[in-house]
């Protein structure tokens, strides 16, 4: 990357339908090769059971990354849902929340910037709630905080009894 500032992002990845593994994989490998964007780290990937949906459904495979960027907020996400789409995944306005997806990109954290827009909400409005996102998130940033939740490991501390393990180790090519 050259000289202009550069951003930590945090971004979480799940998916329940298809090949999820292999969903995340290709994931990965189109955030890595966004311009002026580095995977700088990545979490393993966690099999957790579905959160706030009444939907029966296959669990979720999941993982946190870091990423560095010169991308501001909003092109950096247009980018991520046209990777999403390209993948598979179709948004629907009247789809449930929470709801199964061939492959869901969130942006958790973009440096300590509170952003709400109709598009995007920074910090993510309901990763405190997620032990699918803070699990992940503190293998690679365990001193992470929240400019309006707070520290990591107090929201962890908080979290209601979830099912989540460990699957497997993050892509080799990370």
């Amino acid at each position: 990357m050259n000289r202009e500032t550069t951003h930590r992002v945090y971004l979480s990845l799940g998916a329940n339908l298809g090949d999820p593994l292999q969903q995340l994989t290709d994931a990965l490998k189109a955030i890595h090769a966004l311009p002026r964007c580095d995977i700088s780290a990545c979490s393993p990937v966690y099999q957790t059971a579905v959160v706030g949906s009444s939907q029966v459904q296959p669990d979720y495979l999941n993982l946190v990354v870091s990423v560095e960027t010169q991308l501001a907020p909003l092109p950096l996400w247009r980018e991520l849902t046209a990777i999403e789409s390209k993948i598979g995944r179709r948004r629907n306005d009247h789809e449930p929340r929470n709801s199964a997806r061939v492959v869901d990109i969130d942006v958790l954290l973009y440096d300590q910037l509170r952003i709400e827009s109709r598009e995007l909400t920074v910090p993510h409005p309901r990763m405190h709630e997620r032990a699918f996102v803070l699990r992940p998130l503190q293998d690679i940033a365990p001193a992470a905080v929240s400019p309006t939740l707070g520290e990591l490991s107090e929201l962890i501390a908080k979290l209601p009894p979830q099912r989540i393990a460990r699957h497997s180790e993050p892509p080799a090519w990370i």
